[in-house]
């Protein structure tokens, strides 16, 4: 889901990226490309979302095939949802219900079944990627990526960082969103340090990066009931 910090970066080694890629400049899609690739490379971060007007904050350990995620909701219906994913199976549980509704996606009928209680949702299901949408880090990355109109920003310093943003259209994946702002270290391997989106009627999110490589730890949750069990 996601204005917010991370990572400091040592002068020396920017100094060095920038004028490598004042060397060789690169085109803001391969910076992009090349950051992506590096990223996946690290197989898992952490990534913190705060969206905008509702002010929702959701803190994310996600894998290649694994993730966590914990949203907290301070309005309409103020509470906590929790999702994870493991392989091909999502599982989810919100307090209140409602959330699973309003957040997941869930028809509001499944949602009043579940209670409080776990939810799983196998991908077979239609109702699988909007729980698992940014708990995973292949889905994550595909939010960040520009695809059309994609222009380079002037290198800026972050949170004692220098980066670069790239600033284009969202694809299908960062769904709600119409526009994305990724910026990258500026380093021999760049990285996503945080990304803003907008869209219409004021929607808006940042989300950032940090403990690339961190191991994830999730676990199905015990006595979760299929959503197809709910009506689902």
């Amino acid at each position: 889901m996601a204005l917010v910090p991370a990572l400091a970066g040592a002068e020396a080694v920017a100094g060095v990226a920038a004028a490598s890629h004042a060397a060789a400049p690169s085109s803001p899609q391969q910076l992009v490309r090349t950051a992506i690739g590096d990223a996946s490379s690290k197989a898992s971060a952490h990534v913190v979302f705060v969206g905008a007007p509702l002010a929702v904050v959701a803190n994310d350990d996600v894998g290649m095939h694994d993730g966590i995620q914990t949203a907290v909701f301070p309005k309409p219906d103020a509470g906590e949802l929790r999702a994870i994913v493991i392989g091909a199976t999502a599982y989810v549980s919100a307090r209140p219900s409602s959330l699973l509704a309003y957040a997941a996606g869930l028809p509001k009928a499944v949602a009043q079944k579940a209670g409080t209680r776990w939810v799983s949702i196998p991908s077979s299901s239609s109702l699988y990627s909007g729980v698992a949408l940014d708990v995973t880090l292949p889905s994550e990355l595909a939010t960040i990526q520009p695809t059309s109109d994609v222009v380079e920003l002037a290198p800026s310093m972050f949170n004692g960082q220098r980066v670069i943003g790239i600033r284009g259209k969202t694809g299908p994946a960062a769904v709600g969103f119409t526009s994305v702002t990724v910026y990258l270290s500026q380093s021999a391997h760049p990285l996503p340090v945080y990304a803003t989106f907008s869209g219409p009627h004021g929607i808006g999110q940042v989300d950032r990066f940090s403990k690339w490589g961190k191991r994830i730890a999730a676990a199905a949750p015990a006595n979760a009931v299929s959503v197809a069990s709910l009506g689902g």
